[in-house]
């Protein structure tokens, strides 16, 4: 294997041009193909799906410790030595199967202990054991692409993605659609698809040469030493959501776990679009920080007009998703569109988390506190989702989640003006979660009063009308430093790789 020069900016703006449109192909696909699942799959089966997918991003982490950042980190320190690179990763490989097996067998061993009496309305067999042995098999795919995107191989890492999405997709169809196996279809889907594409990993990392099956204890605990510090910053959120999902399982119905996954599902555009967005933002806005002065003021600009653009977004999704729901999903999904605004709000506040999140990535000494944060925050979700899902049922986990994101976010700003300060324009970012909520609350005013009520094409007049004249007041005076804002930045990032 060839050493490699760091790329230049060009190089890095194109590959991350292919990941971002390789995840956006991803999640419109599956965005559309769900009405078809909707058609075959009732709100108790997502609900089941949705619980148990949860459950194993949980455990993913927990079997994997997180090695995958140390995957990432470690490759520059021994990409000049490759033999040791190969035993490095060799050791990490061997210890994640060796991990997955002791304790996803220990999990399935003692489940009379460690699940089902906390799940309640869901079979360990067929539902939790599939999921369980989709995380023993799948991380090794997970830590390939990982090594795929760390060595600038965008284009490998773009086909694996897609070709792992068309199996799902089609063993989705065959399993859901033909055969009509209900939740046990697409669990076994998943399973199918990251048993083979795990198998693939492997021997396509040991034929590249990349792996040298050697277990050496020193490489294990240098990797272990980066990579379970981070694992509480990593966890705590994916745990928040498990808790939610499982609450609204166990005190309200699978049903309403179904509901909120579908819910989530529309929630991947905006979800999408901020990380995305955010990935391509912070090299420019390092550079910014970097040259000082007067250049902060760009990125502070630039930061005011994304965040217009996230609320004419989520805006929109807001204003039109019952009717979105209505025309394009099953009947029984419909209240899963009471959800979405709530979880807008929480998001469009989350927009400016990663504003100022980005100032302390940037001040290397500040890293260490992010995760005072996500813990607060998702502690904060796991007390009020334990306390709050009997009494507000299915809109707990969008309200508990609009919660978090505004602790986290207060945390994080408060922070940030301490340690590493960026003069955003915060009036702002709050003038507009405001106007999100103000607008969403006179557009649903009769939704809200028939959430389960026929379309009808007054109210979507009405609605339509609204918008239109919110997104013009909100962006016909700023057309002009919008433009020249994105001029600079899609100009600077492609002549600073030259």
């Amino acid at each position: 294997m060839s050493k490699k020069q760091p790329s230049s900016a060009k190089s890095v703006l194109i590959n991350s041009g292919i990941y971002s449109i390789t995840s956006i192909l991803q999640k419109a696909i599956g965005f559309i193909l769900l009405p078809l699942y909707t058609l075959y799959l009732t709100p108790e089966d997502y609900g089941i799906v949705g619980v148990v997918n949860s459950l194993t991003q949980v455990l993913t982490l927990l079997f994997t410790f997180s090695l995958n950042s140390a995957v990432q980190r470690y490759f520059y320190r021994y990409r000049e030595n490759w033999p040791q690179l190969q035993s490095f990763y060799g050791t990490i490989m061997l210890f994640i199967m060796g991990n997955s097996l002791f304790l996803g067998g220990l999990i399935i061993l003692f489940k009379d202990i460690l699940v089902e009496p906390f799940v309640d309305g869901i079979a360990f067999y067929p539902y939790i054991f599939m999921g369980i042995i989709t995380v023993i098999v799948n991380p090794i795919y997970n830590i390939y692409q990982t090594l795929l995107q760390t060595m600038e191989q965008a284009k490998a890492y773009a086909i694996n993605s897609l070709l792992n999405f068309a199996m799902m997709v089609a063993c989705n169809i065959l399993f859901i659609v033909v055969f009509q196996w209900g939740a046990t279809g697409q669990l076994l889907s998943y399973l199918i698809t990251g048993f083979t594409f795990g198998l693939y990993a492997l021997i396509s990392l040991y034929q590249r040469g990349i792996i040298r099956f050697n277990f050496q204890w020193n490489y294990l605990k240098e990797a272990l030493s980066y990579s379970i510090p981070l694992l509480p910053h990593l966890m705590s959120t994916q745990i928040a959501d498990f808790v939610s999902r499982l609450f609204l399982n166990n005190q309200v119905s699978t049903a309403s776990a179904g509901l909120y996954t579908t819910a989530s599902q529309f929630m991947l555009i905006i979800d999408t679009m901020q990380y995305s967005v955010n990935s391509a933002y912070v090299p420019w806005f390092y550079s910014l920080m970097d040259l000082g002065g007067q250049h902060k003021k760009k990125a502070i600009q630039f930061a005011d007009v994304l965040s217009r653009i996230y609320l004419i977004i989520s805006l929109g999704m807001s204003l039109f998703i019952k009717e979105v729901v209505q025309i394009f999903i099953a009947d029984g999904y419909l209240l899963a569109w009471t959800l979405v605004p709530i979880i807008l709000v929480a998001y469009q506040i989350r927009s400016v988390y990663l504003f100022y999140v980005n100032t302390l990535f940037y001040n290397t000494k500040a890293t260490r506190y992010i995760f005072i944060a996500t813990l607060s925050g998702s502690l904060l979700s796991v007390l009020l989702t334990a306390t709050l899902t009997q009494y507000l049922g299915l809109l707990t986990p969008a309200i508990v989640l609009l919660i978090q994101w505004t602790v986290i976010a207060i945390i994080i700003y408060v922070l940030s003006r301490k340690i590493e300060p960026v003069n955003f324009k915060i009036k702002n970012m709050l003038l507009y979660i405001a106007i999100l909520v103000l607008v969403s609350g006179v557009g649903l005013f009769y939704d809200i009063a028939h959430p389960t009520g026929p379309l009808i094409w007054q109210n979507l007049l009405y609605k339509i009308v609204l918008y239109l004249v919110t997104t013009i007041v909100l962006v016909y005076r700023e057309i002009p430093t919008i433009k020249a804002l994105f001029t600079d930045f899609i100009g600077k990032k492609l002549n600073s790789g030259d």
